[in-house]
């Protein structure tokens, strides 16, 4: 699958560089593609996304409008938001950045993921042989499929919590995410889901 990651940074690398491995065609959009040596290929953001089926937002929150504005119409593609819009309120009255980011990218489908853990769960999401969960929601069925699809292909356990309303609930657990980092339990963890059958 042909997939645009939008930021060249350890979210938008880690990413990036596991599809890669796992067969999937990425490129890496950038402000300025001069400066990163560290990712392969590297476009530059005013010319848009090509052909990708699948654009990943792993910028940081308060450049959300300005990046997806740069990108142009993205109707009918499917649009990862990998952010958080931690300390910041999302604007125009939305619970919810992903919400907010639903209202910027008119036609297109905005599946909420890969925002409840750090990069390096990203780049490894298996913890003592077990799998971190990758919680996601979206506007369709049809997309929250292919993101937990592409979720899978990573090594995730996908979780669908259903409809974008959701999303104040994962970046909600992002927060707590951060926090328990701060508390003292370091990067080294994930959220992972128990199913009793």
């Amino acid at each position: 699958m042909e997939i645009a990651v939008i930021g060249t940074g350890q979210v938008g690398g880690a990413l990036g560089k596991s599809w890669a491995s796992a067969g999937h065609d990425v490129t890496w959009v950038s402000r300025h593609p001069e400066t990163v040596e560290h990712l392969s290929p590297v476009a530059l953001l005013s010319d848009g996304v090509g052909d990708a089926r699948v654009i990943v937002l792993a910028v940081p929150f308060a450049g959300l409008a300005d990046t997806v504005a740069a990108l142009g119409d993205l109707r009918g593609r499917i649009v990862v938001d990998a952010t958080n819009p931690l300390g910041i309120t999302p604007p125009e009255g939305a619970a919810s950045g992903a919400e907010y980011l639903a209202t910027l990218v008119p036609g297109a489908h905005v599946v909420k993921a890969f925002n409840t853990m750090g990069y390096e769960t990203m780049a490894e999401p298996a913890i003592d042989g077990r799998q971190a969960a990758c919680l996601l929601c979206g506007t369709d069925d049809g997309s929250r499929g292919i993101v937990a699809g592409l979720a899978r292909d990573l090594g995730f356990d996908p979780v669908d919590a259903g409809d974008i309303q959701a999303a104040r609930h994962l970046e909600a657990l992002a927060g707590v995410w951060v926090h328990l980092v701060r508390a003292g339990l370091g990067r080294g963890f994930a959220f992972g889901v128990l199913r009793r059958t």
